[in-house]
């Protein structure tokens, strides 16, 4: 599967944004690749922090160009949805919306919302039930959803690669910082190590975040890295090498509860 990655810089203009996902489409479909994935907040972003005036219902104009585009360029597309709570009173949800077919097949709601380094997520959202499957299926290959600060939680990622994992998508806006451009890098590489999958870290770049977009495979090597630039990154993954990969470090079946 020839994934591609892209590294936008999103603000709180959502016309702005359905144009970077088009544009993002448009450089997935020349590369040839099957799985497009954007980063968390892909429909609109406020550096200050999560903007609830953001939010968008469930099949807004967002998800619709995902399907739209799902369809015309026979990509399977990922990105970050600020989404409306179908639930009155509630805060909106961190979503990850997964668009296949001309159909969105499945959504995961950030579980672990950003209450760390001086910031407070869950002062403007919903958290997302920790129960959801995140999981589905694209070709040969099961890909597993979790959303930046999820990626602290080592229990999450093992939850999808015991499901049957072999890819995890990451999409995140990770907040810039002392250390935290190599902690990202840390993470990820942990991630893919300890649970044998590739790691998917989709970042976004611009005001306030990392940038640094990064394909992690199986054994902890980085296929692609991006820096702080706004670009596509474009990387192939095989299952057979996730397989073999397997086989000679078991650690999930060696794994003792």
């Amino acid at each position: 599967m020839r994934i591609a990655v892209a590294q936008v810089e999103i603000t709180k203009d959502r016309e702005l944004a359905r144009a970077i996902l088009r544009d993002s489409a448009d450089w997935a479909r020349d590369a040839e690749a099957r799985l497009l994935v954007l980063p968390e907040y892909a429909s609109g972003f406020d550096p200050g922090g999560a903007d609830p005036n953001l939010a968008e219902p469930a099949g807004g104009t967002y998800e619709c160009l995902m399907r739209e585009l799902s369809e015309q360029y026979e990509l399977c597309v990922i990105a970050g949805v600020l989404r409306t709570n179908p639930q009155p009173g509630l805060a909106p949800t961190n979503t990850l919306v997964v668009a296949d077919g001309g159909e969105i097949i499945t959504t995961y709601n950030k579980v672990h919302l950003f209450d760390a380094f001086d910031s407070k997520e869950s002062d403007r959202l919903s958290a997302g039930d920790p129960g959801q499957t995140g999981l589905f299926n694209c070709d040969q290959f099961t890909i597993g959803l979790q959303t930046c600060y999820d990626l602290r939680f080592p229990e999450i990622t093992r939850t999808r690669s015991a499901g049957g994992a072999q890819i995890v998508v990451n999409p995140a806006a990770w907040a810039a910082g002392p250390n935290k451009l190599a902690q990202w890098r840390t993470l990820l590489a942990a991630r893919a190590i300890e649970n044998t999958c590739v790691m998917v870290g989709a970042a976004m770049t611009g005001r306030g975040v990392v940038g640094h977009s990064t394909v992690v495979m199986a054994d902890g090597t980085v296929r692609a890295e991006l820096r702080d630039e706004r670009s596509i990154l474009v990387a192939d993954v095989d299952l057979t090498d996730i397989e073999l990969t397997r086989t000679r470090n078991p650690s999930l079946k060696n794994r003792r509860m």
